[in-house]
């Protein structure tokens, strides 16, 4: 691989990171307002990193919606 193409795939993955952290951050921020509107406490500490993989990996196994929610399940009723 040369160097133009090492480049623009580094400048891809780094805007891609980006693209990635600002929806993370308006999916929180939503949860927030939301949280704030209804007086419900509905941000914890493990939504963070569910936020990230769901965003910035959704094709891996712990990214699917029924592996998400059922792991907060367990976290929830243990």
């Amino acid at each position: 691989m040369n160097a133009p193409q090492h480049r623009a795939q580094a400048t891809s993955a780094a805007v891609q990171a980006g693209i990635g952290f600002l929806a993370t951050a308006a999916m929180i921020a939503m949860l927030g307002l939301l949280a704030h509107l209804l007086h419900r406490p509905l941000l914890f500490p493990s939504l963070g990193p569910t936020a990230i993989l769901l965003v910035t990996a959704p094709a891996l196994p712990a990214s699917r919606p029924r592996n998400a929610l059922a792991g907060h399940m367990v976290g929830i009723i243990c």
